[in-house]
C-alpha cells in the first residue's frame, strides 16, 4: 500500500482522481493505494468526461467499464424540406452551448450537401434556415456547404477565436493529385 498524506489524497479526490473498488472499504488509507502515479494533476477542463478506457483509473479491484446498452428510438431525421432528396450519411453530433448540433450529409438539390440540424434532447431535431446556399434561387434552408461535400464532417476547436472555432474537414476528388485529398474550411 502506498504512503499518502492528507493533502495528497485530498487533492486526487478533488480532482476525481481516486477509483474505488466495491468494497465497502472506501477509507483514505483504503484508496491511497488506487491512486494516479505521482505527478500534476491531469487536466481533464471543466467539461463532462466520459470513461470509455483506463485512463483516469490507476488500478481497480472487482470494478469493470461497461456501456450500458444501445436503444433503438427511431428515425430521429428525415428529408422533410423541399430541397432535400435524401440523407447521405457521415452524421456528426456536437454538444455546444447546451444544444445538441448535427452535422449531416445530404443530397439536396444543391448537390451532395453538408446540413445542419439542431435539438435540445437529442430526439426532436429542427432544420433552422441559415441563409448560406441558394437552392433555386432561395437561401431559406440548413445547407452549410454543398460542393460535393456529403463526407464533409465539423470540428469545435474550443481554444481558437470565436469566430474560427467551427472547422470544416472534407476531401477533394480530384485526377489532379495537386487538389485531390482533405481539406479544411473555417467558418463561425
Amino acid at each position: 500500500m502506498t504512503n499518502v498524506n492528507r493533502r495528497e489524497f485530498l487533492t486526487a479526490a478533488g480532482s476525481g482522481l481516486l477509483a474505488f473498488s466495491d468494497s465497502n472499504t472506501h477509507s483514505p488509507a483504503a484508496c491511497s493505494a488506487r491512486l494516479l502515479p505521482a505527478g500534476p494533476p491531469l487536466s481533464v477542463s471543466d467539461r463532462k468526461q466520459l470513461f470509455i478506457d483506463n485512463l483516469f483509473i490507476a488500478a481497480s479491484e472487482h470494478v469493470s467499464l461497461t456501456m450500458n446498452p444501445a436503444q433503438k428510438m427511431g428515425i430521429v431525421l428525415e428529408s422533410s424540406e423541399p430541397w432535400e432528396r435524401g440523407t447521405g450519411g457521415f452524421f456528426r453530433v456536437i454538444e455546444d452551448g447546451g444544444k445538441a448540433k448535427m452535422y449531416y450529409g445530404a443530397f439536396t438539390e444543391a448537390g451532395h450537401s453538408l446540413c445542419y440540424a439542431e435539438s435540445t434532447d437529442g430526439l426532436r431535431w429542427t432544420k433552422p434556415a441559415l441563409g448560406l446556399v441558394s437552392v433555386n434561387g432561395n437561401k431559406n434552408n440548413n445547407i452549410i456547404y454543398a460542393d460535393n461535400a456529403i463526407d464533409a464532417t465539423i470540428m469545435v476547436d474550443p481554444r481558437d477565436v470565436p469566430e474560427r472555432r467551427y472547422k470544416i474537414f472534407r476531401s477533394n476528388l480530384s485526377n489532379n493529385p495537386e487538389h485531390s485529398g482533405l481539406s479544411s474550411t473555417l467558418g463561425s
